[in-house]
């Protein structure tokens, strides 16, 4: 996480300027407008850093080129926030998407939570996958985020439940099965339902 900070620090470590988050809710405070999240018609749309007197052509609204000075882009960002806001606010976010990367714009749709396991990207990589539980049966999770060529990762198992492996685990460390079900029966130990207990 410090790397993916380096230009904040180098330049706190080095100016002594302390990076304030805008209110217009920038996610990155060390970033000047028009990086942010901005509002459209049926939606979200995300713009990255871009030539800001593009953007304002690919945006149809000249008037935002009075911003365009790499100053007033940092310190009047929430003001260039809700200029730019107000114009992407007009249309849908697939219009400014196919608009915005017609310009060779750096954008991206926000998507919501339960539209994310259909997006062909997401797809692709196959990022989500499923694994059995043996209490609530299919489970959908994030898939391993890194796929490597020689050794895959994969979601095999549920998380271990409380008790699950204790016989396992009691048996691994030279207890018997009279002695595993001793610790049982005087409740030093508990086992769940679901485990497996034959060792015991």
């Amino acid at each position: 996480m410090l790397a993916h900070q380096t230009q904040e620090f180098v330049t706190t470590l080095n100016t002594g300027r302390v990076f304030e988050r805008p209110n217009s809710g920038i996610a990155h405070p060390g970033m000047p407008a028009p990086f942010g999240v901005y509002r459209t018609k049926d939606g979200f749309l995300n713009i990255a850093m871009n030539p800001f007197a593009r953007l304002v052509e690919a945006l149809e609204a000249p008037e935002l080129a009075r911003f365009d000075d790499a100053e007033t882009l940092f310190d009047r960002r929430d003001e260039v926030h809700a200029a730019i806001e107000a114009v992407t606010q007009t249309r849908t976010t697939a219009a400014w998407m196919e608009r915005l990367l017609s310009f060779d714009l750096w954008c991206g749709e926000v998507l919501r939570q339960e539209e994310v396991p259909n997006d062909p990207q997401v797809k692709h990589m196959n990022a989500f996958t499923s694994y059995q539980h043996p209490v609530i049966g299919e489970v959908q999770t994030v898939n391993v985020p890194v796929t490597l060529s020689e050794t895959p990762g994969k979601v095999e198992r549920h998380a271990p439940m409380v008790g699950e492996h204790t016989v396992e685990i009691l048996a691994e460390l030279g207890f018997d099965g009279e002695r595993i079900a001793a610790l049982r029966n005087s409740g030093a130990v508990w086992v769940h339902p679901k485990a497996d207990t034959a060792a015991a």
